[in-house]
């Protein structure tokens, strides 16, 4: 049922709105000078693709770009975006004809991503009136002359305006109406949105009270009046453009967290109406119209089809196109019904050219595909980057312009020269194994129902492990579309399995290291995670929920994780921390291994895990600890820190970092320490970590070098600014000071799509560790991320730290010969 909301109430100045909404038009295909293009709807009609005729893509240059979020303005002879060398971020211009440069001004020291972010700059400058208009990542709105480069004049947000940096850094992109340079600043003192004399940087006016994230200002025509919508993380503000004053205003439902605030544009949709989409909840169709002296905002419908994404959805002819996490759907606007979903092209951010989609997927491809209810059906495409790429196309003078995260490249459009044979798809498939052969031969058959029958009644456990080596996933049901998700592919990430045609088989293969062990789920129909109902053995996980989990024939699982084996049990004691910095209260659970309540005045080394919750829970450490004490390893005390800010990013590597620290070196071991019978010394005191969490428990070490004497770690939370921050703390020291276990698994922790790799970090600060002189115990183990990998090596941590007197455990160490040997015991 629609609702109506009533918004204002007043007697405008103001016209009121006649016709139409659009956005305001320039002539398409000539000039891409803003984000979102001429119009600001990523959408233009060159009149270059007809229908009917065929064409190609093709690279008319492409040079070397460093890493931003920025996309490429283009007018007349010249292209402009911003980047990061890792050093500085840079306004640069480029020729349109051959991507030579004409200048490059630098804005600041770079702005490091956070929580996977890459560097740089992410809002697109302008370009308009003969000036460069740019805002950086820091918050520095610059204006810069247009031929030369030149700085006319700057202002910072957030010094001189009171603006807050989001998250992410500002992302907003700027707009010029007449003579009014307008920003969304993001402030709580009547300062959200702002206007600035493009002249002088002079302002014009401010007005509203909210945070932004990556909301632009968008500006609607209809007759011959004018209307600013500004977006905040909470409302949609409906604007007077030359005075800011206030026309309506719309609480959309969104919050201040990244993930869950109203994200990119409005899309105008025709009929007074359009289109804006929270990232987490979906989206909304809202009218905007005028009677009785009062503009109104009417909730048309709402979408969970397009959700789980920062990518804009584009419209065009009566159907929006948006995504759904990574599966391209096509909305219906009259009904907000879905008419399509698609996994094709990828995961990307869609433009409109002459009414066909154009996608940059995240993986470096450029697609094509018209617009059409009846499905996506791409008629070219071009493997272009072998970097990510994280913003969308842009079209002018014939030409598409796109950036990675290290290259940036003109594309042309021309009519197909020949018809390129398109390849079979050989991921998923391991040639020559027993199983392709099967399948070959279910292809061939006439009964193919029969074989397959047959193939399944035979196995004895499922995946299908083949030797030592290969894993083939199988589904076998009513399905559509199969993905694999999981360790394997990583997160927020899928592959898709292959279907045996005229069956209702599905199947994705590996090859594998012979003593691997990792988890796994199913996608089906390209929008429900599934467990494999034909394997039984299933894990929490931190990342995909409850999954199934394999292991290959190598593999020895861990003989500590039962309860039942348990001989001697510890216990568990809980002090009250009453924080005088945080001014909290929490419960500090301790483990007291068994004997520990004789109370003959023995005295035990400590160990302090963060992230205790997890460890106790996924991690069954307690349970671990139980069975290991006194065979394996001598007893000790472990701490289960709380956690004050819910844990992850915020509180271990972010802005409340230093706070947790604090509470950590000055309230909680200090507590814990006078309570219990503890051995003096660092060397009798670990520091351990997971993840994030695992960031905190190298921070705090090398912060507090005279508490800490072992640092365990696994799977380490580290990226570029974080890698650099830490040669930094680090200190050369002799080997025996410091014991450390440092691990990360094979397949571990991993966005594809986003720049988050602890494949590709972890070895960087372990070889960072090595050249300081530190002896690293632990390396690279066949496994995947969460605590169903680290729980299998909760025995090498301790023992690394707390062996038995009589039976030290051989050390594994990094770049040694058993670094890869069996990932448990």
């Amino acid at each position: 049922m629609n609702r109506l909301i009533t918004l204002l109430v007043t007697a405008f100045l103001f016209a009121p709105l006649a016709g139409s909404l659009t956005p305001l038009h320039a002539e398409d295909g000539n000039d891409w000078p803003a984000w979102g293009g001429p119009n600001g709807n990523f959408s233009v009609k060159p009149g270059l693709l007809e229908p009917e005729q065929p064409f190609e893509l093709k690279v008319g240059w492409k040079r070397d770009l460093g890493s931003g979020y920025s996309a490429v303005s283009v007018q007349g002879k010249m292209a402009v975006t911003m980047f990061s060398d890792s050093t500085f971020d840079y306004v640069i211009a480029l020729n349109v004809k051959d991507g030579t440069e004409f200048w490059r001004f630098k804005i600041d020291t770079t702005f490091p991503g956070r929580w996977g972010s890459a560097n740089g700059s992410i809002s697109t400058p302008l370009i308009a009136d003969d000036k460069v208009v740019g805002l950086s990542a820091a918050g520095r709105l610059f204006v810069l002359e247009q031929e030369t480069g030149k700085l006319l004049w700057d202002t910072d947000l957030v010094t001189q305006h009171q603006a807050k940096i989001p998250f992410y850094g500002f992302a907003t992109s700027p707009l010029l109406y007449n003579n009014a340079l307008i920003i969304e600043t993001g402030g709580t003192s009547n300062n959200a949105i702002s206007a600035f004399d493009p002249n002088t940087g002079q302002v014009l006016w401010a007005t509203s009270s909210d945070t932004v994230e990556y909301q632009s200002p968008f500006l609607l025509h209809s007759g011959d009046a004018n209307q600013l919508v500004g977006i905040t993380n909470r409302a949609l503000y409906g604007l007077r453009p030359e005075s800011g004053e206030v026309l309506w205003q719309f609480e959309h439902g969104g919050t201040t967290h990244p993930m869950g605030a109203a994200s990119g544009n409005l899309m105008p949709v025709g009929n007074n109406q359009f289109f804006l989409k929270n990232t987490n909840q979906g989206g909304i169709l809202l009218k905007l119209q005028y009677a009785n002296q009062m503009h109104q905002v009417e909730e048309v419908w709402k979408t969970k089809a397009i959700k789980g994404t920062y990518v804009v959805p584009v419209y065009h002819d009566g159907y929006l196109y948006g995504y759904n996490s990574r599966i391209l759907n096509c909305i219906d606007v009259e009904t907000g019904e879905r008419v399509w979903r698609s996994r094709a092209p990828g995961d990307g951010f869609p433009i409109v050219v002459d009414g066909h989609l154009v996608v940059a997927t995240k993986d470096g491809r450029l697609s094509v595909a018209p617009t059409s209810s009846a499905g996506y059906n791409e008629v070219a495409s071009l493997d272009l980057f072998d970097n990510l790429v994280w913003t969308p196309a842009s079209f002018a003078g014939g030409r598409l312009y796109l950036r990675s995260m290290t290259e940036i490249a003109a594309v042309d459009i021309i009519p197909a020269q020949t018809v390129a044979a398109t390849a079979g798809k050989t991921e998923g498939i391991v040639p020559m194994s027993g199983f392709a052969q099967f399948i070959k031969k279910v292809e061939q058959s006439g009964d193919k129902s029969a074989l397959v029958d047959e193939f399944m009644a035979a196995q004895k456990e499922f995946p299908v492990i083949e030797g030592d080596d290969v894993v083939h996933f199988v589904y076998r049901g009513d399905a559509n579309d199969m993905a694999l998700m999981g360790d394997l592919v990583g997160w927020r990430y899928d592959r898709p399995m292959h279907h045996v045609a005229g069956t209702d088989l599905f199947y994705y293969s590996a090859r594998l290291e012979s003593d691997t062990r990792l988890t796994y789920k199913f996608l089906k129909d390209l929008q429900t995670p599934v467990v494999d109902s034909l394997n039984s053995r299933t894990s929490g996980t931190i990342f995909f929920g409850s999954a199934s989990w394999f292991s290959m024939p190598k593999w020895s699982a861990p003989n500590y994780l039962d309860s039942a084996t348990v001989v001697q049990s510890g216990r568990i004691d809980s002090l009250q921390l009453k924080s005088a910095i945080t001014d909290s209260t929490r419960a500090v659970e301790v483990y007291l291994p068994a004997g520990y309540d004789a109370n003959d005045g023995t005295a035990y080394p400590i160990a302090y895990v963060h992230g205790g919750s997890g460890a106790t829970g996924l991690g069954k450490m307690t349970t671990a600890l139980d069975n290991l004490i006194g065979k394996r390893i001598q007893p000790f005390i472990v701490v289960y820190m709380p956690t004050f800010y819910g844990g992850g990013y915020r509180e271990y590597i972010g802005s409340k970092r230093d706070t947790y620290l604090q509470v950590f070196v000055k309230e909680i071991i200090p507590l814990v320490e006078q309570a219990y019978r503890i051995l003096p010394g660092p060397e009798n005191r670990a520091n351990i970590g997971h993840l994030t969490n695992a960031a905190m428990a190298f921070y705090s070490t090398f912060k507090h070098r005279e508490l800490f004497g072992k640092l365990g770690v696994q799977s380490m939370w580290s990226d570029e600014k974080e890698t650099k921050k830490y040669n930094e703390l680090i200190s050369p020291v002799a080997q025996d000071e410091l014991q450390i276990y440092f691990e990360w698994g094979k397949y571990d922790f991993r966005s594809p799509l986003e720049s988050m790799d602890l494949i590709e970090s972890s070895p960087k600060v372990a070889s960072l560790l090595k050249a300081h002189g530190f002896d690293l115990t632990g390396g690279e183990v066949h496994d995947g991320t969460g605590w169903a990998s680290w729980k299998n090596r909760i025995d090498r941590v301790f023992e690394t730290f707390f062996p038995l007197p009589e039976s030290r455990s051989e050390q594994i160490r990094v770049g040694g010969s058993k670094s890869r040997e069996s990932t448990g015991r």
